[in-house]
């Protein structure tokens, strides 16, 4: 990535070039982190027009230089790629934005979320918040990113497996143990688990999410 005043304003441009190289021995990915200073002086070049000029043509808020998704992506191509996918959520479509679940300027969660755990995703999937009588357990310790990507996938539902048996048998995998019930009868070999188990993310009167 190259900073040139002209492109981002004087004396902004020449202390965003020092920041990145001061930042460069923890940057992620080949990208400067947006946290902690003086990283926060390249993302202030790179994100915002300065005199507001360019971002009132734009018609965006915040003196940004551009629009959502398009800003992101000015950096974060692998993820551009991802939402280019058949199956994603509508970044693209405007119906929802980076912003609904990260803190573009940091934040002591990962991945810079706003929120912890599920809280992120249940803000739009509410009726998978729970609490449930009887929760899945991995949703509990990992979060849904244990079996959902969240970004996109060629997957149905998000899932990160083409075929929901191989997702579950990630965690419910010993061929005799007591986590696959039905080990002799092939079930978890030909068909999806969730045929019969059908309320995976939590139930109120069923322990085995059984329908």
């Amino acid at each position: 990535m190259s900073v040139s005043n002209g492109a981002y304003g004087g004396s902004v441009g020449r202390l965003a070039v020092k920041g990145m190289r001061m930042e460069n021995d923890i940057a992620v990915d080949g990208r400067p982190p947006h946290l902690p200073l003086p990283a926060a002086l390249l993302l202030a070049a790179v994100c915002l027009s300065i005199c507001g000029n360019r971002a009132a043509a734009q018609g965006t808020a915040g003196l940004l230089r551009e629009k959502q998704p398009q800003l992101c992506y000015s950096c974060h191509r692998d993820i551009e790629a991802e939402f280019k996918l058949p199956v994603r959520h509508r970044v693209n479509e405007g119906l929802v934005k980076c912003t609904d679940c990260h803190n573009t300027h940091g934040a002591l969660t990962a991945r810079d979320l706003k929120s912890v755990g599920t809280e992120v995703c249940t803000t739009c999937h509410v009726e998978k918040k729970g609490p449930f009588a009887y929760e899945h357990a991995a949703v509990l310790v990992e979060g849904c990113t244990v079996c959902h990507t969240p970004h996109g996938t060629i997957n149905l539902h998000l899932l990160k497996r083409r075929q929901e048996r191989q997702l579950c048998l990630e965690c419910h995998a010993a061929p005799q143990a007591v986590n696959v019930p039905h080990p002799r009868l092939g079930f978890q070999a030909a068909g999806e688990c969730t045929r019969c188990h059908v309320e995976i993310h939590g139930s109120n009167y069923q322990p085995q999410f059984l329908r």
